[in-house]
């Protein structure tokens, strides 16, 4: 029998939050299609691997059974797909970078230009992904090295190399608990509903701290990262 991986991907997620919501933000899916999903696999098994409840998702024994194999197959798949591909890509001298819409901004075609100072004769191909796909490309072996911000599902599997920061301005209520720091790690923002707005910044003009209080708010910033990951 074989078994769709990203099946197993959906199931790995729900098992480790134990709560279909969660683990539908996790994989960027909606509820109902990761509800389908898990039903398919069960399905597919022919065996019951959650408990349903109001509480959440609790795993059978033939989850947990599952569950505990579970990521050294995908691990084991995720890599052997990646030297597969890469090893083509080498072939014809092709390094396939990934990206998300702005992670790298105007720095792109400076580390562009850079790698191909350093490999002569070799071609690039820039790959923009969708933001279903929050790895550029490297979990599905489509890229070798892929431009991203941190966060990202999946980074602790991946090789990363900081290559810049760039300050970020959060603006936000005066009476948010977070109002009166002048530097906000990027962190304590994770549970805080906001709307990103992408600011034309130039390293020669650093932004100015600002207030305004016929807005009852206040300006702050804290670096945002931005990487280049490689499988």
């Amino acid at each position: 029998m074989d078994v769709d991986t990203r099946l197993l991907r959906y199931f790995a997620a729900v098992a480790a939050e134990g709560n279909l919501t969660r683990a539908a933000e996790r994989l960027f899916v909606s509820q109902p299609a990761l509800t389908k999903q898990i039903k398919q696999l069960e399905s597919q098994l022919g065996v019951r691997l959650f408990s349903r409840s109001p509480a959440g998702m609790t795993l059978t024994s033939a989850g947990q059974a599952l569950a505990s194999s579970t990521p050294a197959v995908l691990v084991g798949w995720d890599q052997a797909l990646r030297e597969t591909k890469a090893a083509a890509s080498r072939a014809v001298r092709v390094l396939r970078v990934g990206f998300m819409s702005s992670a790298a901004n105007e720095a792109t075609q400076q580390i562009i230009a850079a790698f191909t100072r350093r490999r002569p004769g070799w071609r690039v191909d820039l790959q923009q992904a969708a933001w279903a796909d929050p790895t550029a490309g490297l979990a599905s072996g489509d890229a070798d090295a892929a431009l991203l911000r941190l966060p990202f599902p999946g980074q602790d599997h991946m090789r990363i190399e900081l290559l810049l920061t760039e300050p970020r301005w959060v603006v936000l209520p005066a009476t948010h608990p977070l109002a009166a720091h002048d530097r906000i790690p990027f962190d304590k923002l994770w549970d805080e509903p906001f709307v990103a707005a992408q600011p034309n910044y130039s390293p020669a003009r650093r932004p100015r701290r600002c207030s305004g209080p016929e807005r009852g708010a206040r300006g702050l910033w804290e670096d945002a990262r931005f990487e280049l990951t490689a499988a």
